[in-house]
């Protein structure tokens, strides 16, 4: 009959089922009263210090009197019995050294378990990191019931927690690393240069393609000319893309952009998409919509942790603005993840959106629309002229090739401590100002114009607003956001005894 506690001794992880092999039964008693001898030796060098080769029977007599009158030091010095604490700690601190002897440090940071496995730090599943923390209680020796105890697991996953939390050390603000299969490359403003890993980098990543520096992307090149002709808007694109491996919270390169790539289908938007989530790879990468993102929570935010890159097929109107403005920026902001804890995430990744037609109702102001680069896919390809299968072709054989695009795009960031001033970048940007100000297009398509003299009421300007943004299709802003906007740009209003008025007229020009 299979016995009620048994269960695999595996967890088909090749790492994790190593660290249980070279696991082997501990001796918790006597590592508990070793820690009593070790505590009776201190005070006995506590006795040495305040004797010399000449003490009295009474000086001794002194010292073994304070020794006696201080009770927690005379519990301790009694006979040690082992307690669940002492599983925990014992258990946790030989774990951990057992897995630092084999190179393959664990550790905790920024609410997740991470593992280095030769090459980079691993993401560890937490469930399945629990279930190897009870394996390995079983092989340090501890009785069934209490190791697959949930409580038990739970006691011993948290003590892991708090003794094992990773403090990254400040990285060279001049270097930039990318892990890639065949090592780790370093890039500064001095050039390139490709090395062993090394786990100290606290790299969670690793591209899934060898570093060529020959290797080239024709395909992708003629695709990206012909959805995108303009050089400027390439350049960017590029410089975006390589942006993404910059450590946030660096004071020689800041990003502090989020990229739109805007149009209509059948523009060769979605091929890029495909091809940067092959180049980053599906685990570095999430794809959350901005409302999830900035909402309250936060159990969004704490999925970009370690992230290269959100890139998410839908922007949403419906965001915190100070939350978006903390993720462009890359400052730390709080995430919590479902049922724990919330904490402060520092690095997270870049974000871009795709989207048919760029947001409205949002925010006016520099600040904002500072933080926006969107690059307009213009071209749309016939049917006839598509090729289904191009990300596949591209994917298969130019990986190394698009990273060097990539590579090059990063470098020209670098070089020039930002982004290109694209002028199609700029114009799409003002573009936007406009298209998303509603207020703005009812004056313009109204002939509404400042005026010395004449003078409307907010209240019949503001209903013929209304009216304007139903047959428009938006949101309209409510009446005291409607007088602000009229004021941020630079309209008089004036409160009189007939109501609110702004200094306004009507032309008759058409």
């Amino acid at each position: 009959m299979k016995n009620l506690f048994d269960q695999p001794n595996n967890l088909n992880h090749p790492i994790l089922d190593m660290l249980l092999i070279k696991i082997e039964s501990v001796d918790f008693e006597k590592c508990v009263n070793n820690k009593r001898e070790s505590l009776i030796l201190d005070n006995v060098k506590i006795m040495s210090s305040l004797s010399n080769p000449d003490i009295s029977p009474e000086d001794i007599a002194i010292v073994h009197e304070k020794i006696s009158k201080n009770e927690k030091l005379v519990k301790q010095l009694s006979v040690a019995k082992v307690t669940p604490n002492h599983y925990y700690v014992i258990g946790i601190d030989y774990i951990v050294d057992i897995a630092k002897a084999n190179q393959r440090d664990i550790c905790v940071y920024q609410s997740g378990i991470y593992l280095f496995n030769g090459m980079y730090w691993e993401s560890q599943d937490i469930d399945l990191f629990k279930k190897f923390l009870s394996l390995a209680a079983l092989k340090l020796g501890i009785e069934s019931f209490i190791a697959k105890d949930y409580k038990f697991i739970k006691d011993l996953f948290n003590q892991f927690i708090s003794s094992n939390y990773f403090v990254q050390q400040s990285p060279d603000p001049n270097k930039i690393l990318v892990n890639l299969k065949n090592g780790t490359l370093e890039i500064t403003i001095n050039g390139t240069k490709l090395r062993e890993f090394d786990k100290s980098d606290f790299l969670t990543y690793q591209l899934d393609y060898d570093y060529d520096e020959t290797a080239e992307a024709p395909t992708f090149n003629a695709f990206l000319n012909q959805v995108l002709p303009e050089f400027d808007k390439r350049r960017v694109l590029s410089e975006f893309v390589g942006s993404v491996f910059i450590k946030n919270g660096g004071k020689s390169f800041s990003v502090e952009k989020t990229l739109l790539l805007y149009g209509s289908g059948s523009n060769g938007k979605s091929v890029f998409f495909n091809v940067i989530i092959a180049l980053l790879g599906k685990n570095n990468i999430t794809s959350y919509p901005l409302e999830s993102l900035t909402d309250k929570h936060g159990c969004h935010r704490a999925e970009i942790a370690g992230k290269l890159l959100n890139y998410a097929s839908e922007i949403s109107t419906k965001m915190d603005i100070a939350i978006f403005k903390q993720l462009v920026s890359g400052e730390p902001v709080m995430a919590r993840k479902l049922y724990c804890n919330p904490f402060m995430l520092y690095e997270y990744a870049k974000l871009i959106f795709n989207c048919n037609q760029l947001p409205k109702d949002v925010e006016h102001n520099k600040a904002f629309f500072r933080r926006f680069i969107i690059i307009h896919f213009g071209i749309t390809i016939d049917d006839k002229d598509q090729d289904k299968e191009l990300h596949i072709k591209i994917i298969d054989h130019e990986l190394s090739g698009v990273f060097n695009w990539v590579l090059k795009g990063l470098r020209s960031f670098i070089e020039n401590k930002g982004f290109y001033d694209s002028p199609s970048v700029k114009l799409m940007l003002e573009q936007f100002e406009i298209e998303s100000d509603t207020v703005r297009q009812f004056l313009d398509d109204n002939n509404y114009q400042k005026s010395l003299k004449e003078t409307i009421l907010i209240k019949a300007l503001y209903d013929e607003y209304k009216s304007f943004c139903f047959e428009l299709g938006s949101r309209s802003l409510s009446k005291t956001n409607f007088i602000n906007r009229l004021k941020n740009a630079g309209y008089v209003i004036k409160r009189e005894n007939s109501g609110i008025k702004v200094n306004l007229h009507k032309s008759n020009s058409i």
